[in-house]
């Protein structure tokens, strides 16, 4: 949503992007995600939390 387009298209193995976040190449990801976008559109602390947001572990995630 703050991005305006979805992180990925399916939370599956076979989606390219899920993939990557599941495999903790986060750097990968918003060097991908960043395309297009003025320096520093995701602040650090927005990564932190979108990571911890949709981590593959549950035990990871944020809780309430």
């Amino acid at each position: 949503m703050y991005a305006g387009n979805p992180p990925f298209e399916k939370a599956t193995p076979t989606d390219p992007y899920y993939k990557i976040l599941k495999e903790k190449k986060y750097d990968i990801f918003w060097k991908a995600h960043s395309r297009k976008r003025p320096v520093g559109f995701f602040s650090d602390s927005f990564k932190d939390l979108f990571q911890r947001l949709v981590a593959f572990e549950p035990s990871e995630r944020l809780k309430i």
